[in-house]
């Protein structure tokens, strides 16, 4: 890497989908290198870039970006992923994350205690997420979301997790009432994925942990891992 405008067959590097990406888009033609958290990302939200374990680095496009293919999109479409070694290998690696409780951020508490009634999770994101607005998802997708969460399950304790490094969800300033509880806490998500009988989620990653915990995620947005017969998709 180094500054500056790409030499000839070189690649830009962007970050995300934010406004200096789109900035350096409306100047510089591609290719482009792509650049964004990788799926473990570090210790803590609060001091996740400072302990960052590395990137996710992609030469087509972003792996929350539904109207351009990616790297990741190109590989779950044409690798053989039947492979019975690869799956062979998948397996143990899914059962050290659940048993580990490792997540995007690590800094998690797995001492929780969960509510003895049926439990409905609802996966909240931050307002003005990159993958939110290429979904072409907003605050009313968020809370219709909620709303047939609720008609589906009306006997269910609601439980609505909130983005770990980030205040700025959307369903926050909710109240806690009889079916809803907001849970701000770091618990580490597999402790509320296997204690849930729903999940409901926009495009949050952690609609992907649901898949590998076994659940059919109700998905609301266009994230990598809906339209592979994995998920209920609204879109």
């Amino acid at each position: 890497l180094r500054l500056g405008y790409p030499p000839h067959g070189g690649l830009a590097a962007l970050w995300g989908d934010g406004p200096g990406s789109q900035r350096i888009q409306n100047r510089v033609s591609p290719p482009y290198l792509w650049a964004e958290d990788t799926f473990l990302k570090g210790l803590s939200a609060a001091n996740s870039e400072r302990t960052a374990f590395g990137l996710l680095l992609d030469r087509k496009g972003l792996h929350y970006d539904p109207g351009q293919p990616s790297d990741l999109e190109t590989l779950l479409a044409r690798h053989p992923l039947s492979d019975s070694r690869l799956l062979d290998r998948a397996k143990p690696g899914i059962d050290r994350l659940r048993a580990l409780h490792l997540t995007k951020y690590f800094g998690v508490e797995t001492d929780w205690q969960p509510p003895t009634n049926p439990v409905v999770l609802i996966i909240d994101q931050v307002k003005g997420a990159a993958s939110l607005r290429l979904s072409d998802c907003d605050k009313a997708t968020i809370e219709r979301m909620l709303h047939d969460a609720r008609l589906a399950h009306p006997n269910a304790q609601i439980l609505v997790k909130t983005h770990p490094a980030s205040e700025l969800g959307h369903l926050n300033h909710l109240a806690i009432v009889t079916d809803l509880r907001v849970i701000r806490d770091p618990v580490a998500p597999w402790c509320l994925l296997d204690q849930a009988d729903a999940v409901y989620t926009v495009s949050s990653n952690m609609g992907f942990e649901a898949i590998l915990a076994g659940h059919r995620p109700h998905v609301y947005g266009q994230p990598f891992y809906a339209g592979w017969g994995l998920t209920e998709d609204r879109q």
